[in-house]
């Protein structure tokens, strides 16, 4: 089996357990046809200079290569920098990659320089026109050098494909998405009745305000509808405030246990977002076999197909969820569809076949 060297600006540590869980669910997806080790580019503001920590706790072999935070230009060569003192740690340890798999860009440019084949995997919502955050001559360059050096470049949807080619055409794509744990995610029980959950991060691209002025309307059509909200951010206490008066329920980070029970009990899934690359929390819960909400912008439609739940129109989202509370959803054949897109066994398959092309050249 070849051996790949996962390297992500994202990935979960002791501190912080569902930090990039996704780039972990990869590499469990990809671990039967690859041996796999990682080193996380972690940036923090309680360290000077670049220092190297081997994860004792981790289920791969895995070093975050830590790096101060400094001004744009210091930190570009700080964190190339600690992406070549992670590699080397891994080779001091006896694993030689044949192969790099990036995730996210800041991690696919110096990855383009370690003289390895690179695999990048683009998961970052900079590339979509929907995203207010300006694409900067300088990540466009990146992107060209990345992107262009690169075997394969993996976006998690079709939206996020057509994103990236206006900005670098001649790149080598393959849409491959996001992974769902299906052992842990799977129907059960029977749903509440009325049971409204959105989970995601509360800023601004996630659209939590959007469903709390939704939640009014529906509130007054549908007296025992309730929303449970996970999630943590900058704008909670604004989206408390907003929620004054409404049935609502705050649930803070959770972990993806309590998420799964959660959304077992739910009868719909909001997703409310402004812009998406691919939905990690709408894909565990079309797995679960929770029909999702969602409004027709940038990934989110790929996500809802025939019968796995309501598109939101020109009616807005208020009267998409309260068709969704009306309609009869088959959760058994939701789970399956969903199982079947973005399991493990499906998304290792075809990482394992993208490396395989990578290796050949």
């Amino acid at each position: 089996m070849p051996r790949v060297l996962v390297l992500s600006s994202s990935f979960p540590t002791p501190e912080d357990p569902l930090l990039g869980i996704f780039v972990l669910e990869f590499a469990r997806a990809v671990a039967p046809h690859a041996d796999i080790a990682v080193v996380h580019l972690e940036r923090r503001d309680d360290v000077r200079g670049v220092s190297v920590v081997r994860d004792e706790t981790a289920e791969f072999p895995t070093w975050h290569a830590r790096y101060p935070s400094g001004p744009k230009g210091v930190s570009l060569v700080l964190h190339a920098a600690a992406a070549v003192a992670g590699v080397r740690a891994a080779r001091r340890s006896g694993f030689e990659p044949d192969l790099v798999h990036a995730h996210f860009l800041p991690a696919a440019l110096p990855g383009a320089f370690l003289g390895l084949p690179l695999v990048a995997t683009e998961h970052w919502s900079v590339f979509l026109p929907e995203d207010p955050l300006p694409l900067t001559p300088g990540l466009r360059l990146a992107a060209r050098i990345a992107f262009g050096k690169a075997r394969a470049v993996l976006p998690v949807s079709d939206a996020l494909e057509r994103a990236i080619h206006a900005v670098v055409p001649g790149a080598r794509t393959t849409v491959v998405r996001n992974v769902v744990d299906t052992a842990l995610f799977h129907p059960g029980g029977e749903p509440q009745p009325g049971r409204l959950l959105s989970v995601g991060a509360f800023y601004e691209a996630k659209g939590q305000d959007l469903l709390l002025d939704a939640m009014r309307d529906v509130v007054r059509r549908r007296p025992n509808a309730h929303l449970d909200l996970v999630g943590y951010g900058d704008l909670r206490r604004e989206l408390e405030r907003r929620a004054d008066g409404l049935p609502v329920t705050f649930h803070g980070k959770l972990p993806k246990h309590e998420v799964a029970e959660l959304m077992r009990s739910a009868q719909l899934f909001v997703l409310p977002s402004r812009w998406e690359t691919s939905g990690v929390s709408a894909i565990e819960a079309l797995a679960t076999g929770v029909p999702v909400v969602g409004r027709p912008v940038a990934a989110i439609p790929e996500l809802i197909g025939d019968g796995d739940g309501v598109l939101a129109g020109p009616s807005g989202l208020a009267a998409a969820i309260l068709e969704g509370l009306e309609r009869d959803f088959d959760r058994s054949a939701i789970a399956a569809r969903a199982a079947e897109r973005y399991g493990r066994e499906r998304i290792g398959r075809q990482l394992g076949d993208v490396y395989e092309k990578a290796l050949r050249g």
